[in-house]
């Protein structure tokens, strides 16, 4: 019963996020997850992280960091004069 009560909530706060942040924000929310745990298994379980895990977190934080600096900005459409 577990599994799929947290499984519903999760399904819902994706919904969330989706639909108050858009997509690239769900994308960004899932690899920081993924990368979270990553780190929590080398916590708990002691496995290593390899230099790949590594080259991703630099990557998701550039990432994260350019989009949180230069933020999409939809162009004005010109309206057609009569």
């Amino acid at each position: 019963m577990f599994p799929v009560i947290t499984n519903a909530l999760g399904g819902m706060v994706v919904g969330l996020v989706t639909k108050y942040a858009g997509g690239v924000v769900k994308g960004f929310a899932l690899i920081a997850g993924i990368i979270v745990t990553g780190l929590a298994q080398f916590l708990l379980d002691g496995k290593p992280l390899g230099a790949k895990d590594f080259a991703g977190v630099v990557l998701v934080s550039v990432a994260i960091f350019l989009h949180s600096k230069y933020p999409y900005v939809e162009k004005a459409v010109p309206k057609k004069s009569e």
